[in-house]
């Protein structure tokens, strides 16, 4: 077996605890096997009663209630052969799109590198010519990983709880998979600051049923949203929510 720990996934207590306050013992405990599998699997786990019950170290009698459940609870879902999280899998979606940005990133430093070659200098480290530090070097990348660490509860305020804030941003995730995380917390922190936070969340459910069903084009769900923010703004004139 390989000395790597292998990944890890986030897990935020209150969250866990509240969503699983009414699942048995046993189902819970199963269940967060089943999603530490799914996230070292980078993907679904087959929806094999032998296999998950040799990896929990159970009988496939005692696994066969348990599955039946989480599936009823929405906690997994089947797909393809196999089960997943929604949770998973948008997370397992985010470490793929940070592998991907860190990898462009990696190169497009390589090739500034290359090209001011000696016409460069250093400032603290950093490639710097004619005075500029390279842009492939600007501060934006450097805090890539602490946006990423805190993106479950980024951004804050407006009057909406952190899962609120999260569903929101996972929905867009989904709907916009061309975007990047980063570009949706900015779009919903901007909102957020005009219309209020209660504002853009009625918005959101408001939106969700087109969205999901594909009537909306990918590339407008942003401005669907406002167009449905500015219409409950004009009905609360008085204030916002």
């Amino acid at each position: 077996m390989s000395d790597s720990p292998g990944p890890w996934f986030k897990m935020f207590a209150r969250e866990w605890l509240e969503a699983t306050r009414t699942l048995p013992l046993e189902v819970r405990g199963a269940y967060l096997d089943v999603l530490a599998l799914i996230y070292e699997r980078d993907g679904p786990v087959p929806d094999d009663d032998a296999w998950i019950a040799h990896h929990l170290h159970i009988s496939t009698r005692r696994w066969r209630p348990i599955r039946a459940q989480l599936v009823a609870e929405s906690k997994l879902f089947e797909v393809d052969g196999g089960l997943h999280n929604r949770r998973a899998q948008i997370e397992i979606e985010r470490r793929a799109n940070r592998r991907r940005i860190n990898a462009e990133n990696a190169a497009n430093r390589g090739r500034t590198g290359r090209e001011i070659g000696g016409n460069s200098k250093t400032i603290n480290g950093k490639a710097q010519r004619f005075g500029c530090v390279s842009p492939i070097e600007s501060e934006s990348d450097q805090d890539e990983d602490d946006f990423y660490s805190m993106s479950h509860t980024t951004p804050r305020g407006g009057g909406l709880s952190d899962t609120e804030l999260n569903s929101i941003l996972e929905f867009l995730i989904l709907a916009m998979p061309g975007k990047r995380e980063k570009d949706h917390g900015i779009w919903l922190r901007s909102q957020i600051e005009r219309y209020g936070g209660r504002i853009v969340f009625e918005a959101w459910k408001r939106c969700q049923g087109p969205i999901s069903k594909g009537d909306v084009k990918t590339a407008a769900v942003h401005r669907y949203i406002e167009k449905a923010a500015d219409e409950l703004e004009l009905a609360q004139p008085r204030g916002r929510a």
